[in-house]
């Protein structure tokens, strides 16, 4: 049982059901019916991204000299790449190639995260702006989770909501960022945690939840304002405050891909439950 947990999250099959998780959870959010073809779509693309950006990172600073060595040993991630990756172009093609101008602008900014890994000399102009890759990749999870089901049922954007998305994710990006403080700096990466003191950054975690808090309260108040999701808004908040808590002790790979990752799993379950009962 534990080899297949390890399996899910060590293969970024459990971010991309959390990416999935989050969107169904924005389509019911904004009163629209989900679209499952791009919630299946973001589901593989989310599979096939983080590994080949896993893949190239680790790549990119790998002491294997043997291109074929390094295939063997991470075999299942080249798999995973290539059925991920054609199911989501047949999905794409057969059922999303109308809004496909949509889904062209998340995978831009998936490649502006992962370009400085193929061409290492990127990574000198962004070690002038380090928090860009924090800022990028939570842009990122903002735009295909919350901004692309709300442009892909043709309704206004829901700014509020979108805000409170964005810094949801950012508060998880920073966790990130802080476990891999060492490694970042021993390869010369910079990112918010390698470049904000040490004392500033719980601060600066806590400013975000806190900005979490009052976007998706204030945009509560302007819709769906039912007892039930503020008390959900609660649970969710006191959850990243321990989370964070937590994450300044010693903690393993579990704590960081299941725990802080499952905080989106987390949410969007909350939110679920809602719809289902009321």
């Amino acid at each position: 049982m534990k080899g297949i947990l390890t399996f899910l999250v060590s293969h970024s099959i459990f971010a991309a059901l959390c990416a999935a998780a989050l969107t169904v959870e924005t389509y019911l959010l904004i009163n629209a019916t989900p679209d499952y073809f791009l919630i299946l779509f973001i589901f593989l693309s989310t599979i096939a991204t983080y590994n080949l950006y896993w893949l190239i990172s680790k790549y990119a600073y790998s002491t294997e000299e043997s291109f074929s060595n390094f295939l063997r040993v991470n075999r299942y991630n080249f798999v995973l790449i290539i059925i991920a990756g054609i199911l989501a172009f047949t999905v794409l093609f057969l059922h999303l190639f109308e809004i496909i101008h949509l889904l062209l602008i998340a995978v831009c900014l998936t490649m502006v995260y992962v370009l400085p890994m193929i061409f290492l000399s990127l990574q000198k102009i962004l070690k002038r702006i380090g928090f860009f890759k924090t800022v990028l990749l939570a842009a990122t999870w903002t735009y295909t989770t919350s901004v692309l089901p709300m442009l892909s049922a043709e309704l206004e954007l829901s700014y509020y909501l979108i805000a409170a998305r964005f810094f949801f994710m950012f508060t998880l990006c920073i966790i990130f960022d802080k476990k891999d403080i060492i490694g970042d700096t021993r390869h010369q990466l910079h990112t918010l945690a390698t470049d904000t003191p040490v004392k500033l950054l719980p601060i600066l975690c806590n400013i975000s939840i806190l900005l979490y808090g009052i976007f998706y309260f204030i945009w509560l108040q302007q819709g769906l304002d039912h007892p039930y999701l503020y008390v959900s808004l609660g649970v969710i908040l006191i959850s990243m405050l321990l989370i964070h808590h937590l994450s300044y002790k010693t903690q393993g790979f579990y704590f960081y891909y299941v725990f802080v990752d499952g905080l989106m799993l987390w949410s969007a379950i909350n939110n679920i439950i809602f719809f289902a009962v009321f």
